[in-house]
């Protein structure tokens, strides 16, 4: 049977419910993205063996191993009542963070953070490589000062549990499956007592106020969150601590923020625009205003913070 695992694609369009054209995406070339093309009819059998793997799932968003290969599969039902897969391959190795071409100023600032307890948001669009660069971050973190890890996502992608990290680096994963399950899998992770804790998304109110209090407690969090716009995902933060913190979300916010990034991908790299806190006590303006909740005026730190590089 001819192995499509190592055809050099990216993404994978297959139709579940019965047999269908698929298409996949190859890698880019020249740093453009290419366009979708015809899977050739020597992958058939492949393709149909995938196809009853997909078509065996309850989940409609989850990750499997097919063939030695990690895949992130998202599966639904179209307009037409058709049921469709979108693939999208993962690579097997963790990637650095000199790998993804992150601006260099971006590296040295959230490397800085190893030792730190609060919060860093990794914002941006989907498909943005979000979830690619918090690993790295990660990978970074594990690798150079060691510890624990939880990482809690949806689904699991990258394979952080079984990379060696040497020999005082560990990370355990765990999968959600269901909306409740973030705050549980958080609840418990704290037992664990971490020096690191990823949480895939904030998704909703009780995982977001838990994550901002393991923020504040010795603990550094990483996540991510779509949003625009820094300032769309500030706003999306507030929002989704606000039903649980209440009065005190814009406080929690303010004491546990240490940086949030938004990147876009570009052919030549993420672009990349960060904000960060600039000192620990009330002295500080961007938390002082977080505190307030003047997002609004963060434009200007934004602009002044960003200007320099």
């Amino acid at each position: 049977m001819a192995n499509l695992s190592q055809v050099n694609f990216m993404d994978l369009y297959l139709r579940v419910d019965e047999a269908a054209p698929t298409l996949m995406r190859p890698f880019a070339q020249d740093k453009k993205l290419p366009p979708i093309v015809p899977v050739p009819d020597k992958f058939e059998e492949w393709v149909s063996s995938l196809r009853r793997k997909i078509a065996a799932q309850t989940q409609n968003d989850f990750s499997m191993i097919f063939d030695g290969i990690r895949y992130r599969v998202s599966c639904e039902t179209t307009a037409l009542g058709e049921r469709w897969a979108s693939l999208r391959k993962i690579p097997g190795a963790v990637p650095r963070m000199s790998d993804l071409r992150i601006p260099h100023h971006v590296q040295k600032k959230l490397k800085f953070y190893a030792k730190n307890s609060g919060l860093i948001v990794l914002t941006g669009p989907t498909g943005s490589g979000k979830s690619t660069t918090a690993t790295a971050l990660l990978g970074h973190y594990l690798q150079s000062n060691g510890d624990v890890c939880v990482s809690i996502e949806d689904p699991v992608e990258y394979d952080l549990q079984s990379q060696n990290w040497g020999k005082h680096g560990r990370c355990y994963q765990f999968e959600v499956y269901q909306q409740h399950e973030w705050a549980e899998y958080l609840k418990m992770a704290l037992r664990w007592h971490p020096r690191y804790i990823y949480l895939g998304e904030l998704r909703t109110p009780e995982a977001t106020a838990q994550a901002l209090r393991a923020a504040t407690s010795g603990h550094l969090v990483i996540t991510t969150l779509h949003a625009g716009t820094l300032q769309d995902a500030l706003h999306a933060m507030r929002q989704l601590a606000a039903p649980i913190a209440g009065d005190r979300a814009d406080h929690l916010i303010a004491d546990s923020f240490l940086a949030a990034v938004n990147q876009e991908l570009t052919p030549f790299g993420p672009k990349m625009q960060m904000l960060y806190a600039e000192g620990k006590g009330l002295g500080d303006p961007v938390r002082a205003n977080l505190r307030r909740g003047k997002i609004e005026q963060m434009e200007t730190w934004i602009d002044r913070q960003n200007r320099l590089h």
